[in-house]
């Protein structure tokens, strides 16, 4: 008998709780409900709703690639990296 397919939120949420994955995204400021939800809906315009096991190695090979390449994280990323250098500046003006 073989397991059944488990739904891709609850795939990419375990996933992200993985060390390889944490060690990625560990000094990024973006929230981990963020990513989840930006990585479901990525599976969900692939077609993906449910991880089967035998599957599990090749989608979390593709939710790496998309981590580490994705526009739309990268813009988010930037963006509050940007937000947090206008606030550092702030606060050396101020002193």
């Amino acid at each position: 008998m073989q397991p059944e397919p488990i739904p891709t939120e609850y795939f990419i949420q375990n996933c992200l709780l993985e060390r390889t994955i944490r060690d990625l995204t560990d000094g990024w400021r973006i929230e981990m409900e963020q990513l989840q939800s930006i990585l479901t809906q990525h599976f969900r315009e692939m077609g993906i709703f449910f991880v089967a096991p035998g599957h599990a190695q090749m989608l979390k090979e593709t939710l790496m690639h998309h981590l580490k390449h994705s526009v739309e994280i990268q813009r988010i990323l930037k963006k509050l990296d940007q937000e947090e250098l206008a606030r550092r500046n702030t606060r050396m003006t101020e002193t």
